[in-house]
């Protein structure tokens, strides 16, 4: 009887080493699995620039700033426009014009700084 129970003994031990090498092995497994998940994403963002489907948030707070600076030249004179198509406009309607310009003009001045914000919240679906 007594080796019986020794028998017993070293299964249950065996048993033991066997499901905590088995959970080693699930564990291995779902790190493995993730890692491809991540090459995966990696590969596919790859692909995406490549297809200039992406570009990085840098990029193109860049492109906006050469955009905003184009459009500041045009933006400045018009109010002085406005005043000579419009001679009977009244001067406090030409500088609040002048004043709506010089704000949005601000805006585009530092449209870079507010890219990634606008990625962030575009991204949470507040856009």
């Amino acid at each position: 009887m007594g080796r019986n129970y020794y028998a017993v003994k070293e299964i249950l031990g065996a048993v033991k080493a066997l499901s905590e090498s088995s959970e080693l092995a699930v564990r291995k497994l779902e790190v493995d699995v993730k890692v491809q998940e991540l090459k995966a994403e990696q590969m596919e963002l790859k692909l995406s620039k490549d297809r200039a489907e992406v570009v990085p948030v840098t990029l193109l707070g860049e492109i906006l700033t050469e955009v905003a600076s184009q459009m500041a030249p045009m933006l400045e004179p018009i109010h002085i426009r406005v005043k000579q198509r419009h001679p009977s406009l009244p001067a406090s309607a030409v500088d609040q014009i002048k004043l709506e310009v010089v704000k949005a003009m601000n805006l585009l001045a530092e449209v870079d700084k507010h890219v990634k914000s606008f990625v962030d919240n575009y991204c949470e679906g507040e856009l």
